[in-house]
């Protein structure tokens, strides 16, 4: 155990950290039926990320910068997502237009500059082992900060995303609150993509809530089971990962989407009964 503690201490706290800030906002994404915006978010970012690195000399204020950056692009991408309109277009399309738009382009940049191949393992592969203080410290800092936060107003802002209509009728300002949760994704992916990656980011944004909207029976169990399970599977990969040899992130995402495919498996079962 003490080995296990001295390997991946920051690692494993890195991933705590931003599996909880990822998951509690997925109950937002699944609730809205946008799971496929998860992945293209987190390419979205990745490819910030990639241009930040290419763009921005090496100094202390470019870490920062890049940040900013990502968030400005995860933003703007649900704006353009949830707002332009366009002949025979849906949500769906956009989204995989922009999937298809920054998972391309990223890898086109990172082709053409040196070590591009470690980029493209840093942002899109990662297995959050790479983890270090500063990125502990930045996760710890936003966690004390949004997690009040989500507990004050979680109801509220679930109401206005599962029925925006009455929502309004009620008197909630849905618009405002549109523009914070898009904010507050693109703070969490400017902090927790670089540190685990995109596979990690998408996973932890739709499994756990995925996983809880199954097995809930109200919106208080939902929104307490799901940053649970992201706590549990991220804590199981790990020691999983540890002892296969396997990378953490991946081994996590797999391990969380075991609960859905036997859901579906088991129904499908029952249905030909």
């Amino acid at each position: 155990m003490d080995l296990f503690i001295t390997l991946y201490a920051e690692s494993l706290l890195v991933a705590i950290f931003g599996g909880i800030l990822l998951a509690i906002p997925g109950t937002i994404v699944v609730a809205r039926n946008q799971v496929f915006i998860g992945a293209t978010l987190a390419q979205v970012a990745a490819l910030s990320a990639v241009s930040s690195s290419i763009l921005l000399p090496e100094s202390e204020w470019s870490y920062y910068l890049s940040k900013l950056i990502i968030v400005i692009a995860v933003i703007t991408s649900i704006w353009f997502i949830d707002n332009t309109q366009t002949k025979n277009s849906t949500r769906e399309s956009k989204t995989a237009l922009l999937f298809l738009f920054a998972s391309s382009l990223s890898l086109c940049l990172l082709s053409a500059v040196p070590h591009g191949q470690v980029m493209i393992s840093q942002l899109l592969m990662s297995s959050i082992l790479g983890a270090n203080a500063r990125e502990v410290m930045l996760l710890s800092l936003l966690f004390a900060l949004f997690i009040p936060l989500s507990i004050r107003f979680a109801k509220t802002i679930l109401l206005q995303t599962i029925d925006s209509n009455a929502a309004r009728v009620s008197g909630h300002k849905v618009t405002s609150t549109n523009w914070l949760i898009s904010i507050i994704l693109g703070i969490i992916f400017s902090a927790v993509l670089p540190a685990t990656g995109a596979t990690f980011c998408f996973g932890l944004l739709v499994l756990p809530a995925l996983i809880a909207a199954r097995f809930s029976t109200s919106v208080k169990m939902h929104l307490i089971l799901t940053p649970t399970l992201a706590v549990i599977g991220i804590v199981t990969g790990f020691i999983i990962a540890h002892l296969s040899d396997y990378p953490p992130a991946q081994v996590i995402v797999s391990l969380l989407t075991l609960p859905l495919g036997l859901d579906g498996l088991i129904s499908i079962a029952r249905k030909s009964m």
